[in-house]
Formats: structure tokens, sequence, C-alpha cells
């Protein structure tokens, strides 16, 4: 078994059995089959899921810069399986997608508005700062090449993900479609199948990315909303069609590893991501209103997500070779939370109280 599946293997493993383990210590505050979470119990859990994923996302680009340096020895090893950990914040992300979008009904005046609202609030932002980082890196300005960076990410390293996102808004009318004629079991293991032969034949064509490996945790966020209208997340987790499904997915880790099947499975963690999502959605009243600076870091991730890998290649180049490798990298990593965490988010914090006092 390649180390890569192994750390898949074991991280899934780990959080699927500790979730079915611990089903009688997850508590709920609704009564048995009746539907929970308010709104406003809602928006703080996935701005704090949000604020988590964010935070994992620079853990791993800044094991990103340094990883060329350190491919062998214990530590490497360990820095190997914490980014298969810190993983699950792309899953968390598309799955808090899935959970959030809204679709009234089909008329063409809903759906205009649907993709409006996306497109103000989300495309726009985007392009912006894809524009300013495309003036920074090219002599020559060129708006097709400029349009076809943006749709497909490459302009930096991790806006492959607003791609997928992209996509993702094109595809959710028609999986709100497949979930009003087909079964919810049925819909998850065509996902699941889709996303699995997509991660290992057919990922990506060049610098585009297709979302289809990615599909099963927009498909499961919308399961889970839809479920969660009718029963309460501890029956969703008892339920035999959870349970198979991770199973199923767990004994398919072990088999791809006893065949030497491999790659592309960094992201392909739905055992381990989808678990450890119901235990924190599960375990949600022991954190609801604490930590209300990740919950404020997780409803602004958005901005965070499109500054911060900008801002971690300034520092990068800025002190590289400038150190000892080792003290550079904690000058890096302390540098990287300061300017593409901590001081963006004390920025939109500052900002959000002059709108407060404006309005007064």
């Amino acid at each position: 078994m390649t180390f890569e599946l192994f750390n898949i293997y074991t991280t899934s493993l780990i959080f699927f059995v500790f979730l079915f383990i611990n089903i009688s210590k997850l508590k709920t505050n609704t009564t048995e089959n009746k539907p929970e979470l308010t709104y406003n119990s809602r928006v703080y859990f996935f701005d704090f899921i949000k604020g988590i994923s964010i935070i994992f996302v620079i853990l791993m680009h800044v094991a990103y810069f340094y990883y060329n340096f350190n491919q062998t020895g214990n530590l490497a090893l360990f820095q190997s399986y914490m980014v298969k950990v810190f993983r699950c914040a792309i899953p968390f992300f598309v799955i808090s997608s899935g959970f959030l979008l809204s679709l009234k009904n089909f008329s063409k005046k809903e759906i205009f508005k649907f993709y409006k609202n996306k497109f103000f609030r989300l495309i726009i932002p985007y392009f912006i700062i894809c524009l300013i980082i495309y003036l920074t890196g090219n002599k020559s300005f060129n708006f097709g090449n400029l349009l076809l960076m943006c749709f497909n990410g490459s302009l930096s390293v991790p806006y492959y993900f607003m791609s997928l996102l992209i996509q993702s808004y094109i595809l959710y009318p028609f999986i709100i479609l497949a979930f009003k004629k087909f079964k919810p079991l049925t819909i998850l293991i065509v996902s699941f199948l889709i996303s699995f032969l997509s991660f290992c034949f057919l990922y990506k064509i060049g610098n585009f990315y297709f979302f289809a490996p990615y599909l099963i945790y927009f498909v499961f966020g919308i399961y889970l909303k839809q479920s969660l209208a009718n029963t309460n997340i501890l029956e969703i987790i008892k339920s035999k069609s959870v349970i198979n499904f991770n199973i199923f997915i767990v004994v398919l880790y072990l088999l791809l590893g006893l065949i030497g099947l491999k790659d592309h499975y960094s992201n392909f963690q739905f055992a381990y991501s989808m678990s450890l999502f119901l235990i924190l959605f599960a375990s949600k009243e022991k954190f609801e209103n604490k930590f209300k600076i990740i919950s404020f870091i997780g409803k602004n991730s958005f901005y965070i997500f499109l500054t911060h890998f900008f801002i971690l290649e300034f520092i990068f180049n800025l002190i590289k070779n400038k150190f000892n490798l080792e003290i550079e990298f904690i000058i890096f990593f302390l540098l990287s939370i300061l300017f593409g965490l901590i001081l963006p988010t004390l920025i939109l914090k500052l900002i959000q109280k002059f709108r407060v006092v404006k309005k007064i």
C-alpha cells in the first residue's frame, strides 16, 4: 500500500470508527425524528466549519512552499500525514456549498436570481483579484487569456477550487431535479462512482480541473440538507444508508492499497471527511457561540482564500535563502499566519465596525 493511500485509509478508518463508537455520546437539542438546526445555529456552524477549513488551507500551503526541501526522513512522513489530515478542508468547503445553496423553484426568474447573486457575490470579487495578480505578473495584457485563466483556475495554485465552484453552480439545478426523481441513496452511489472514476482516470485536461471528482461531496451536502428537513443528525448517522456507504468506501480504500492503485487521492477522502463533518455537526452545541474569532474568519473565508496564496508567495520570495532552512521555515510560518490570516481578518473586522458606525 502506498504511503499516501495508507494515510487516507487509516485516517478514514479512525474517524469512521470513532463516529460510530461515540453515537450514544453525541447529543442534539431536538427530540427524535424532528428536524433541527435553526437559521442562526446553521449560520454559526457553517461559519465555524469554513473558519476551520481556511486555517487548514493556509497550513497546507505553508507546507507546500517547503515540501521540495523535505521529502525524506521522519519529519517528512509526519508532514505528509498532517497535510492529509488538513485536506478535509476542501471537502468541507464543497459539502458546505451543497448544503447552503438554495433554489425556490425552477422558474426563469428564480434561476436568473440564483446566478445573478453568485455572479456579483463571488465571480466579480474573484475576477478583480485575478486581474490584480495578472497585471502584476504579466508585462502584456490579454483579456481572453485572463478570462481563460480565471475559468480554469490556473492563474494561482489554489484557484482551481474557483473553477470547481463555478461548475458546481452550473450543475446545482440539475442535481436538485435528480433528487426529486430518484432515491437519495441511488444518487449518492452514482455520484460516488462518478467521483471515483474521475479521480482515477480523468480529473483534469491540461490546466482545466473537472468538478466530477468532487461531485460526491457536493451531493452529500445537498443530501444532508434535505434529510435534516425531516429528521435530526443522529438519525442520519445511524441510518443504514450512511453506515453501509461509509463501510463500502473504507473497504474500497483497503482494496485499492492491496492492488497497488495509486495517484490523485489527495482530496478523495470521503469517509474521513464525511465522518469528521458529521462528528462536528452532531457536537455543534459544544462549541456554538464559542470560538467566535474562528466563526468570523469563516464568514470572511472567501476573501482570505482569494488573497492568502499571493501573500504567502510574496513572503516566501522575500525571505528565501536568507536564513538557515529550519529558521527560515519558522519565520515563514509565523509571517504567513500573521499576514495571510490574522491581518486580513483584522482589516475585515475594522471594515465591519466602520460600516456599523456609519449606519448609526
